[in-house]
């Protein structure tokens, strides 16, 4: 086998000889022999490395290229007229001079997104600070320039009362309180008692030598919110409540259980009576479809559905209540000819109830009722009864008795 000898010049190059060749060769000439077929790639590994990162990169530019031709701007560098004309080589070398205008058109939309970003952070900072420092005294400023501050500081004084915890004349103690009715019709009233000399002895019922105090609620709700009747038995009074909505009654009984350990009555003097009427007052015993004109919200305005009506539509799950008659209520309640506060929201059955009660001969000294659904009694009628208008508050009436309507009437018979 001829060996062969590869040659390093001084210049660098080299050259390979044979055995005889290299025999002629100057004994200067320093030289290297290398057995050509034991030469082999001493890194083979990096050179398959680099051939694949080549074929990646080519299929990124691919990618890359198929994006920016389906732009109008940049595919009409490599439309098909080109490739049938120039060929494949040109239009390759086309979409390599397109490359460079894509990746700055996507460094430019990154950059515009990198910006938006850092204009958010930097705005939500200074909005944030405002609303921190300044937001309140703005708000502040606009209430009060437009007067309404004057309204707001009214209700809050209106609503807020002492009153006896321990019932104690000699020794009171007192409690500060707030007024849960919608449109402060308790404060109202409270004024008035305090000035009729009336109301102290106005009930008959009488407990264990202990003046008793009733309020009769007719559409509680829930007992708490915009309730005519949560204050009065947080003072101690008696109460009936009357609420047809299952979901409203259950509200009622756990917020009026929670509040009990507060109330006055309770140890110094006898429990309360406060008795749940889960029916609607109605012209009949029985049961009713009570809808609501909001499904999401027990507050919505409830009727009743006349089920014979054939515009009464699909009534989904709208509760079975109980419906009582005037005289069933009052004789299953015991309820008092004359009683303190009658409060009547019924969503429409308000000037029904309230003559029931009035013709029956039953007398509170204080009526509530609601006008929304109606015109509501005329004035002059509830003077034929012996009431009087002493205020108005949102569609409430409030009228309170005049106890001398009794002498005029027994005259008169």
């Amino acid at each position: 086998m001829e060996t062969r000898s590869r040659i390093f010049t001084s210049s660098g190059s080299t050259s390979n000889l044979s055995n005889a060749e290299e025999n002629t060769l100057p004994a200067n000439i320093h030289h290297h022999q290398v057995n050509v077929e034991k030469e082999t790639d001493p890194i083979p590994n990096f050179k398959r490395t680099v051939d694949s990162n080549k074929k990646i990169s080519n299929i990124f530019r691919r990618i890359v290229r198929s994006c920016c031709n389906k732009i109008p701007f940049f595919g009409s560098f490599t439309s098909s007229n080109d490739e049938s004309i120039v060929g494949r080589k040109v239009v390759e070398q086309t979409s390599e001079t397109n490359f460079p205008y894509c990746k700055i058109l996507m460094l430019v939309i990154l950059g515009f997104l990198i910006a938006s970003f850092i204009l958010g952070v930097v705005l939500y900072m200074i909005v944030s600070r405002w609303v921190r420092d300044q937001a309140g005294d703005f708000i502040v400023h606009e209430i009060v320039r437009k007067g309404n501050l004057k309204h707001i500081l009214q209700q809050v004084v209106d609503r807020v009362y002492l009153y006896d915890v321990e019932g104690d004349f000699k020794n009171p103690r007192y409690q500060l309180a707030v007024d849960t009715s919608h449109d402060g019709e308790f404060s109202v009233l409270v004024q008035h008692m305090l000035n009729n000399p009336e109301f102290e002895n106005y009930e008959e019922q009488i407990h264990r030598n202990e003046k008793r105090y009733t309020i009769v609620d007719i559409g509680a709700h829930d007992c708490v919110s915009g309730s005519n009747s949560f204050n009065f038995i947080k003072m101690g009074f008696d109460a009936i409540v009357v609420e047809p909505s299952p979901v409203n009654m259950k509200l009622c009984k756990s917020n009026l259980e929670r509040a009990r350990r507060t109330f006055k009555f309770d140890q110094h003097h006898p429990r309360q009576r406060i008795e749940f009427v889960e029916a609607a007052i109605t012209d009949a015993d029985g049961t009713a479809t009570l809808g609501n004109r909001d499904e999401k919200d027990s507050w919505g305005m409830q009727f009743f559905v006349d089920k014979e009506n054939p515009n009464a539509g699909n009534l989904g799950n709208a509760p079975v209540v109980k419906t009582l008659k005037f005289g069933t209520f009052a004789a299953e309640s015991e309820l008092p000819k004359k009683f303190s506060v009658l409060s009547i929201d019924a969503e429409g059955q308000d000037v029904k109830i309230l003559l029931n009660f009035l013709r029956e001969g039953y007398k509170p000294l204080y009526l509530i009722y609601e006008g929304l659904h109606g015109t509501g009694l005329k004035v002059e009628v509830m003077s034929t009864y012996g009431y009087q208008l002493i205020g108005e508050r949102g569609w409430n009436q409030i009228y309170v008795y005049r106890v001398e309507t009794d002498t005029i009437l027994k005259k008169k018979k």
